[in-house]
């Protein structure tokens, strides 16, 4: 199934060492328990790729063997020392971002929760050493003073050697230069002037006219360099044996931190791989059973490969695969087969969804497997696996075999794959299989538990499409494709000749069938198109009428904000009629009435709302908008106009001018009016109740309350005052039991601020 290069392009995007060498190493599980925490364990590393920046794990190095030397006492060499600083480091870093959402990632978190984590080990070695091994001077306090004294004398040995190329002496050296002989450094003296410079020769030249001599003054010099380097590597020998006695400490417990890092790596891995294939999380299902949508083999360009769907398992034994050659069915086999594959690894799958149940182990036989070793025919290794398999079975295994009962004698051949379908059914398998074989065609249609599919084939463009048909046998089509590669037509004609009756009949009920499925998946097709346009219209006409309560409301409520604005302006002027009775001024208060009760009847004719036509009856009382002129409809509506009786007068009118008119009992309504009149003659806007006592307050307030409701007012004013606030509350208890009283609070700067409670009434 090529699964080793699926596990090839996991690796490349682990980030560590230890990573790669899992991925490669990757095996399914058939533990179902362990196949889920693995899935789950990569839905995590998705959702954290996703919402966090996670360090990198790279510095993970397979550093297991210098911990072991380190923990049974051995010296680790800087290099190696560095690379552990690193790895603690990243260790450290990465459980610090876990630690704060252990509750969200809990697989996650369980890996990396015992760590070891070791700032301070940390610290020491990023301090003691550098990338490139080196000890630093910084390693010990007694390692940066030897090296400060070896640079110093280091400087004066140089100093005083090169004096003799500059000084005096220049002219007994055959060349103005310092060299080094056996370590140490000399001059090229003149053979003739080999007692002017007094020191150790330790060489001579060729010719022998120049000697290398290290001068007296220098010799004591380089001696005490030389012990200052021997000073340094003690102490950094002594320097790299306490590091790595530190390292060994925590060996057991880094080499384990090690090791689980580098599989959290792999569980990172598969994310990243999952998302650049753009698959999903295998979704869990019972036992052995698997659904594919649009699922794509791994390996192939997702722009390029044709996805599949099909579903394996439940009622359903096997599926058989049917179809012309290089028509993708073994490509599909390897597809269903990897998907399983990779599922019960942990790796996420290329497709859009994909429901994946446990299967308890996988046989496949694909391929052409031809053994020149042990002599095998390409039936015989065929065979080879598949009694392999059989006498290993177990209930819910998954077997994939292609092109089953090939290489030999199609009757025999169709035969022995009859009965090694049987058998792996017998045996509670699941099984998908390709053929060529018109007789397993028919046994998958009348065998229960097996199903026919096939890979699509255009006849038009004698082109296969690499579609699977689940439900329906393929054709071979072997005529046509060997016609379209140039089978001369004569050999075409006597193959089809040569064809029984019956095979000929059954090749065209397969193409007829073929043209079926596909008519009806184009049906369908257009269907769930339609059926979404559908859905789309709805959501539209839903949005639209959202929109248009919208607007109503807000005109409703525009409306009613002007008629509560035009009452208030009633009642201000209405209580002014009043206040003009009481002072006699009867004929201006008449006035008043008469304006206050012609603006009323306008308001009331705006917002009523116009007869609808359908409502309009002959014999019905009407009213014309913006008059108090009631009448008759003398017949229905015809083209939006009404005939209606006005008093002596026929009138044709538009329907939406008319209002009805309801005529209330004249006793009722002669005394509802009075009573309200008389009230709303003797109510006010506002009680002032400044200086009264509690009781007199109490019952001033209820009288008050009583006539304002009666007389229709929606809000009044209360005038209590400041003072020590006991009017204040005795008005609060009397609003807060009053059943006519909707809400009340303080009123605003403009309305007596805290000396006055504004009321509103039912």
């Amino acid at each position: 199934m090529e699964f080793d290069r699926v596990l090839g392009r996991l690796a490349n995007y682990c980030e560590s060492e230890l990573g790669r060498v899992l991925a490669v190493e990757l095996r399914p599980t058939f533990d179902p328990v362990e196949a889920r925490t693995l899935t789950d364990g990569t839905e995590e590393a998705f959702r954290l790729l996703a919402s966090e920046r996670l360090p990198g794990l790279n510095a993970i190095r397979d550093l297991r063997h210098p911990s072991e030397v380190a923990v049974k006492g051995g010296v680790l060499d800087g290099a190696s020392l560095y690379q552990i600083a690193e790895a603690l480091a990243a260790l450290r870093s990465f459980r610090a971002i876990l630690s704060t959402k252990r509750g969200d990632f809990p697989i996650l978190w369980a890996s990396v929760e015992n760590w070891v984590e070791e700032p301070k080990t940390e610290e020491v070695l990023f301090r003691s050493v550098d990338s490139g091994g080196e000890v630093l001077d910084t390693a010990s306090t007694e390692l940066g003073r030897l090296r400060r004294n070896k640079r110093n004398t280091a400087q004066r040995l140089t100093d005083k050697i090169h004096s003799y190329t500059t000084g005096s002496h220049r002219d007994h050296l055959s060349d103005p230069i310092v060299t080094q002989r056996n370590g140490r450094f000399v001059v090229p003296v003149k053979s003739e002037h080999r007692s002017k410079i007094k020191g150790i020769v330790h060489d001579t030249s060729a010719s022998g006219q120049t000697i290398f001599v290290e001068p007296a003054e220098v010799v004591e010099m380089a001696n005490s360099l030389r012990e200052a380097e021997a000073a340094e590597l003690a102490e950094v020998t002594r320097v790299l044996t306490s590091l790595s006695s530190r390292v060994g400490s925590i060996g057991p417990g880094l080499v384990g931190s090690l090791e689980s890092a580098g599989h959290v790596d792999l569980v990172l891995a598969k994310a990243r791989y999952g998302y650049a294939m753009e698959g999903c999380v295998p979704l869990p299902s019972h036992e052995a059973h698997l659904v594919i949508e649009l699922g794509r083999h791994p390996l192939l360009d997702a722009v390029v490969a044709v996805p599949l769907n099909i579903e394996l398992g439940g009622q359903q034994d096997g599926v058989l695969i049917t179809g012309p050659n290089t028509g993708g069915k073994t490509v599909a086999l390897k597809t269903i087969g990897l998907f399983v594959a990779m599922a019960q690894s942990g790796m996420m799958v290329p497709a859009r969804q994909a429901r994946i149940g446990h299967f308890s182990q996988i046989w496949a036989d694909i391929g052409d497997e031809q053994s020149m070793q042990q002599s095998l025919s390409t039936f015989s290794a065929h065979v080879k696996n598949i009694a392999d398999a059989l006498t290993h079975l177990e209930r819910g295994a998954l077997v994939i075999l292609d092109e089953i009962g090939a290489g030999t004698d199609p009757a025999e051949g169709a035969a022995l794959a009859k009965a090694v379908l049987l058998a792996i059914q017998r045996a509670r398998a699941k099984v998908i299989a390709s053929t060529h074989y018109g007789e397993l065609k028919l046994f998958a249609t009348n065998t229960d538990g097996f199903v026919n599919s096939s890979m699509e084939f255009d006849v038009k463009s004698l082109r296969p499409t690499y579609r699977l048909l689940t439900g329906t046998p393929g054709s071979s089509h072997a005529l046509l494709i060997a016609e379209r590669y140039g089978l001369p037509k004569e050999v075409i004609d006597a193959a089809r000749a040569d064809q029984g009756i019956e095979e000929q009949d059954v090749s065209r009920m397969l193409e007829q069938l073929e043209l079926a499925q596909k008519r009806a998946q184009k049906a369908q097709s257009e269907s769930d198109r339609l059926a979404n346009r559908l859905r789309e219209v709805e959501a539209a006409a839903e949005l639209k009428l959202q929109e248009a309560e919208s607007i109503r409301r807000a005109a409703r409520q525009k409306a009613a904000d002007a008629v509560e604005e035009e009452m208030r302006q009633i009642r201000i002027d209405a209580s002014e009629a009043m206040e003009l009775i009481k002072r006699g001024k009867t004929e201006r208060a008449r006035d008043l009435l008469t304006a206050l009760n012609q603006k009323g009847l306008e308001i009331i004719s705006q917002n009523r709302p116009p007869l609808e036509v359908h409502k309009i009856t002959k014999g019905m009382a009407v009213k014309l908008r913006g008059t108090s002129q009631t009448g008759t409809v003398l017949d229905v509506p015809h083209d939006g106009k009404v005939t209606i009786q006005l008093g002596s007068l026929r009138m044709l009118v538009q329907s939406s001018e008319l209002e009805p008119h309801d005529k209330p009992e004249p006793a009722k309504l002669k005394a509802r009016r009075s009573h309200q009149l008389e009230k709303a003659q003797t109510a006010r806007v506002e009680c002032n109740i400044v200086g009264f006592r509690a009781e007199q307050a109490e019952h001033e307030l209820a009288r008050f309350l009583d006539d304002s409701i009666l007389a229709g007012m929606e809000s009044v004013r209360i005038i209590h005052g400041k003072g020590e606030g006991i009017l204040r509350q005795v008005t609060r208890q009397v609003l807060g039991h009053h059943r006519g009283v909707k809400s009340f609070r303080d009123g605003q700067a403009d309305e007596g601020g805290q000396g006055a409670t504004i009321a509103e009434l039912r």
